[in-house]
């Protein structure tokens, strides 16, 4: 799957088609994909990565679980978005269950060539 964050209907079919019947806990919006997107963007400019070395950064996405007590898992949705030469992609959607009480997590995944990037000039001294 490779679809274009700005296809935002084919997106929101995507995501209620992988919810089914879970509401609740998945994310089923597709510009709320565009937020993690744009925080994305910020985290690697902190890194001091040049928008054009922007290409093959990843995000990975696990949304929170119930904040209860309850006894079973709940369903929640696991995102990847991917960083093209024109702008952002959902690569993976899946629905996966988590115990109660979990916070989303949100990954930024670099290529080696970004993190030799940005430790080239975050620490100019740095050789690796």
């Amino acid at each position: 799957m490779r679809i274009n964050l700005t296809q935002t209907q084919k997106i929101s079919d995507t995501l209620r088609t992988v919810a089914a019947d879970a509401r609740r806990y998945m994310i089923l919006d597709a510009d709320e994909l565009g937020y993690y997107a744009m925080k994305a963007e910020e985290i690697a400019a902190s890194l001091k990565l040049k928008r054009s070395e922007l290409k093959g950064l990843k995000v990975s996405v696990l949304s929170a679980s119930s904040s209860s007590s309850a006894a079973r898992k709940t369903a929640c949705s696991s995102l990847v978005l991917e960083r093209g030469a024109a702008g952002w992609f959902l690569v993976s959607c899946e629905k996966k269950y988590r115990e109660p009480k979990k916070s989303e997590l949100f990954e930024v995944i670099a290529t080696e060539e970004q993190k030799e990037a940005s430790v080239s000039r975050c620490f100019p001294r740095y050789r690796m």
